[in-house]
């Protein structure tokens, strides 16, 4: 692009968007890309400019609920390479601590980004995370793992940095990825809504920004109460979001129903115990009849669910992502006729719910993303 043409698209004058590109092109992550054609009275062809993204890298750490996925990326948040590592859920938070620090001198010895400059480190954490202060407040997945701990203190001194490392929910990262990378791009106002199999994190996006609250327990809707008498969730409490929809309810209610579904394709050829969730699921797409019930059922709480997350936050998308999303059209159907059973009219028609795009990589993904936004940031306002 020209100037005149990046100009236009910002909204910003000539001038300024010259300044702009030539701090771009003496920081490297803007080079020349020749001539343009010249105007139709015959003008000068106007030099053109394209971005570098292999200027810088970043580094994005996913800790997830049994094992870490890690990247290094460009400067558009493009992975570079990636890997994942499994993950000992029985053990201390200074194991991890250990781990990602291993993490961090290897990328840095990577040939992958050889004489290409850090800048910066982006660690996604599961459960509740104090961004401002690096601290893992409590993470209801490793209940070995000490509250209020440290995490980013803890890792500089295992690794010496001289670029910022960013410590987040990882769900807030995953909402970044949607918003760059996935079904949220040009929209200032969603939410993600990530179903694991032992657990359902969220993150809102309000303006552009994520949002945080002021201790942090934004997104937080797996421990909304649903259901004061229902299940059991693993953060202590019954009846919450999360454990309505949970991979391990779902999975009690099909095994109970044995002896009244013994003709149920869900237990041809295994018992109640080696039940596992793909199996209802595969039952459910061959047209199983209980397999129905059960889904039925997850998607009647997941609907009330995300009656409440609408009510509360109005946003114009919802996206969902993780275990349920195999279940295609009829899982999305079901929602939106349950939420238009138990809700007014006129909010029917105001938010959109799709499937994420993304597989597994958002995570790190939107942490790349993250690490991207800040350092452009901060070289402009410098």
């Amino acid at each position: 692009m020209s100037v005149s043409q990046i100009a236009e698209h910002a909204h910003l004058s000539i001038p300024t968007t010259h300044s702009i590109v030539k701090t771009f092109v003496e920081e490297g992550f803007v080079v020349p890309a020749g001539k343009g054609v010249s105007t139709e009275d015959g003008g000068k062809k106007p030099s053109l400019f394209e971005f570098n993204p292999r200027q810088a890298y970043g580094i994005s750490v996913y800790i997830g609920a049994d094992s870490i996925t890690a990247a290094t990326a460009d400067a558009r948040a493009d992975l570079l390479a990636s890997e994942e590592i499994p993950l000992n859920k029985s053990g201390p938070i200074e194991e991890v601590v250990d781990i990602v620090a291993d993490i961090v001198r290897r990328y840095q010895e990577s040939p992958v980004v050889s004489g290409v400059r850090l800048i910066g480190v982006a660690i996604g954490l599961p459960g509740l995370a104090d961004p401002e202060a690096g601290i893992s407040i409590y993470s209801p997945h490793y209940h070995e793992w000490k509250a209020d701990y440290p995490f980013k203190r803890e890792l500089l001194a295992q690794v010496h940095l001289e670029v910022p490392v960013y410590i987040d929910n990882v769900n807030r990262f995953q909402a970044l990825a949607e918003r760059d990378k996935g079904a949220a791009k040009g929209l200032d106002n969603f939410v993600i809504i990530d179903a694991l199999p032992e657990g359902l994190g969220a993150a809102f996006v309000f303006r552009g920004d994520i949002r945080h609250g002021s201790h942090n327990l934004s997104g937080e809707i797996g421990h909304m109460i649903l259901d004061r008498g229902g299940a059991p969730c693993i953060c202590g409490g019954t009846g919450c979001f999360e454990a309505m929809v949970s991979a391990r309810r779902v999975l009690e209610t099909t095994r109970r129903g044995f002896e009244a579904h013994r003709d149920s394709v869900i237990f041809q050829g295994r018992s109640p115990q080696a039940v596992r969730l793909e199996h209802v699921f595969d039952a459910f797409r061959a047209g199983d009849a209980f397999a129905k019930q059960i889904v039925d059922e997850v998607i009647e709480w997941f609907g009330q669910g995300l009656i409440n997350v609408i009510m509360v936050d109005d946003p114009v998308l919802i996206i969902l992502q993780g275990i349920y999303n195999e279940l295609g059209d009829y899982f999305l159907k079901g929602i939106r006729e349950t939420i238009q059973a138990y809700s007014w009219a006129w909010m029917r028609k105001g938010v959109d719910i799709r499937y994420s795009q993304l597989g597994p990589e958002r995570g790190v993904l939107g942490g790349a993303a993250y690490v991207c936004d800040r350092y452009f940031e901060t070289l402009i306002w410098e």
